[in-house]
């Protein structure tokens, strides 16, 4: 079994194309537990945000906690399937939780580069599908750095509502193992929302632990 906690500040918590806290200084804490097989990992993880000001205006989408539920196997020495749920609340508003299944495929390109495509379906009233997927490369800088950078492009479609090109984000993260099980990261995210025509710039650092 493995397990681990994360405390991120971020400027922004961006979303498929939206900045939900519109600019917000915020909080982000995550919990996580895995248990890991031959060809198989179960993950169950534990994600909030929270807004640092402006609280009152944004009572309806503050405070979010999600859990999300994951198995991911290996279907061959490149290819990996995942397949999930999530169950995202928001106390303030007083609305049941909201329900996605996730699925998703990863495929190593070899030299640190991947392909990843992803689904979230919507389980409630509001039943539709948003579908993301873009490339990303990871690499070693030195012994103790890790760069990642990645792009996203993805879209939705739900009841009652037209199919929208819902963003474009570009993203870095530089990663440090600073020994112990502590690690330390810095990432940067540009979000652009064809639908809304917004751009979406946003920041982050983040203290993690693992056992």
């Amino acid at each position: 079994m493995i397990a681990g906690a994360e405390l991120a500040m971020a400027s922004a918590y961006y979303y498929r194309g939206e900045d939900i806290f519109d600019g917000t200084l915020n909080l982000q804490p995550t919990l996580w537990l895995g248990w890991a097989f031959e060809r198989a990992e179960l993950a169950a993880e534990l994600w909030g945000a929270f807004p640092l000001h402006d609280r009152q205006r944004l009572r309806p989408v503050r405070d979010e906690v999600d859990l999300t539920l994951q198995a991911t196997i290996a279907a061959s020495e490149r290819l990996e399937l995942s397949a999930g749920l999530l169950l995202s609340f928001v106390p303030a508003d007083g609305a049941d939780p909201f329900t996605e299944a996730l699925v998703g495929a990863s495929l190593d390109l070899g030299a640190g580069f991947s392909v990843e495509v992803a689904a979230a379906v919507a389980l409630e009233s509001e039943t539709g599908i948003h579908v993301q997927a873009g490339p990303a490369w990871t690499g070693a800088l030195g012994s103790a750095f890790e760069l990642e950078l990645a792009a996203t492009v993805g879209g939705s479609r739900y009841r009652g509502e037209d199919a929208a090109f819902t963003e474009l984000a570009l993203s870095a993260a530089l990663t440090a193992d600073l020994g112990a099980g502590f690690a330390a990261s810095m990432s940067a995210l540009y979000g652009y929302s064809p639908a809304t025509r917004r751009q979406i710039p946003a920041v982050s650092v983040a203290l993690a632990r693992g056992w």
